[in-house]
């Protein structure tokens, strides 16, 4: 079975993951690093490993980014479904980088 990167000419897949709190936490976590606020440093990062010990969700993607070699890979995949790491996934044109706003990407528009 050929693979999507020979069917459809892919040049780069890159996943978005379900993480927002985690990364706004080690957000906040640099913040206190910064401001030497040592003990809500401490409690940040028991907040963090409790978190990523009880949801492994973290790790699950909620969007996939494809990059295409050729236009005619994109226009093969257009509009159809695609399997993409066991799971079928369709394909949809991507908004510009510019106009996404990567806190919310685990919201979907269907």
């Amino acid at each position: 079975m050929e693979t999507p990167d020979k069917i459809y000419n892919v040049a780069f897949i890159s996943f978005a993951f379900k993480n927002t709190s985690i990364m706004k936490d080690l957000q906040k976590r640099g913040e206190f690093i910064k401001i030497e606020s040592w003990e809500d440093e401490k409690n940040i990062t028991i907040d963090i490993k409790q978190k990523l010990k009880e949801n492994k969700n973290f790790r699950t993607p909620c969007s996939v980014f494809v990059t295409f070699a050729k236009e005619s890979g994109y226009e093969n995949t257009k509009n159809k479904k695609i399997e993409i790491c066991g799971e079928s996934v369709k394909i949809i044109p991507a908004p510009e980088p510019c106009d996404i706003i990567w806190e919310n990407k685990e919201v979907t528009i269907d």
